[in-house]
């Protein structure tokens, strides 16, 4: 469904703007009052929009074509006939939405549409919240190698992906890094060649993954293998028999620690 229910129009110039009871606004919005669509933002001129878009909300962020990536406010541009899918996060049922769109391939430069919305937000859940270590799964060494492996499921309601780990702690005291020739192992690829140190619980060039790591919902269980844990100098440290915790990082810019 769409609306044009401008709360402020201007237009410099006797610049010709529609109302709200128009089906033709120039500026059109859909998915503004049902939280299963993602929003999306109609150019009805003639000419390209410059659309930004604000909220007086501190919750409140924007992810235009539902890269992942969310930012507040944000500024993109609509060809004209186009339009643009803009996903809406925020506390609560809904959300205040400030928009202005400028006209400048317009007779008028300085043509401008303003509106205030009321947007419905869904319920989006954390990926960090979706994973969990597999019941029963192979955990920990199974000899003193320095070898340390641990599964992960995904039993949540939505995909998620890993794009980066640390290692806060373990219960061998001697272990100061995790390296080898290929320091992370998921699922049978390498995704990681620089060293770990331990104690590290934000993401660098260290312990970002490449390739990304993905967990489907109610798909298979990964095996996390890390080659080697060693002291400071690069002597092997045997695990068995120790405790590993760890913080993932996901793309939504959310993260979990958890305990092996």
């Amino acid at each position: 469904m769409q609306s044009g229910a401008f709360s402020t129009v201007r237009g410099d110039r006797g610049v010709s703007v529609q109302t709200a009871t128009d089906p033709n606004a120039l500026l059109g919005l859909e998915g503004v009052d049902d939280p299963s669509e993602t929003p999306a933002f109609v150019n009805n001129s003639t000419s390209s929009m410059d659309v930004t878009l604000a909220s007086s909300d501190s919750s409140v962020e924007f992810d235009v074509g539902d890269t992942g990536s969310f930012a507040d406010p944000v500024t993109f541009g609509i060809d004209a006939g186009d339009d643009r899918e803009v996903v809406i996060k925020g506390n609560g049922d809904s959300v205040p939405v400030s928009v202005t769109a400028e006209l400048p391939g317009s007779s008028d430069p300085k043509a401008t549409i303003s509106l205030t919305r009321d947007y419905a937000v869904p319920v989006r859940a954390d990926q960090a919240d979706q994973v969990q270590l597999k019941e029963n799964g192979n955990t920990g060494a199974t000899g003193n190698s320095g070898k340390y492996e641990f599964e992960l499921e995904n039993n949540g309601s939505i995909d998620v992906t890993i794009v980066g780990i640390g290692i806060n702690k373990t219960s061998n005291t001697n272990a100061a890094k995790v390296s080898g020739e290929n320091t992370l192992v998921v699922g049978g690829s390498p995704v990681l060649s620089n060293s770990i140190p331990i104690e590290n619980s934000t993401p660098d060039q260290n312990t970002r993954l490449d390739p990304d790591v993905s967990l489907s919902t109610a798909g298979p269980a990964k095996t996390f293998t890390f080659d080697k844990f060693q002291t400071e100098n690069g002597g092997k440290v045997g695990m068995k028999n120790e405790s590993v915790t760890v913080t993932l990082f996901f793309n939504d810019e959310t993260q979990r620690t958890i305990s092996i």
